[in-house]
């Protein structure tokens, strides 16, 4: 193991500053992508790849969870728009593929 691969000891220890670090991260770029900006959604996939690569799907799971949940919700609020916002539900679109297609790994 190297020094940017984060022990699986720690998973169990949501203290550990590497994990939260790398997690804060990952929030950073999700939930702005799913909010609607261009610029964190062009960083998400190599972003959740390397937070993936270095943790591992388990260790992100609860954060994926909340990712899903919100943009589930917000997929369900744009869909009711009278005024449709193609970009950011192709964003949204986006994001739960990214975050669906690990499920498969």
């Amino acid at each position: 193991m190297n020094d940017s691969q984060v022990d699986s000891r720690h998973f169990e220890e949501i203290d550990d500053p590497r994990v939260v670090s790398r997690l804060e991260a990952l929030d950073d770029v999700i939930f702005p992508a799913i909010d609607g900006d261009e610029t964190a959604l062009a960083a998400t996939e190599p972003v959740w790849k390397e937070t993936l690569s270095e943790l591992g799907l388990e260790a992100v799971q609860a954060s994926r969870r909340q990712y899903l949940r919100h943009a589930r919700a917000t997929w369900a609020f744009l869909r009711n728009q009278t005024l449709q916002h193609p970009h950011h539900i192709l964003a949204v679109l986006k994001i739960i593929s990214l975050l669906i297609g690990d499920e498969a790994s």
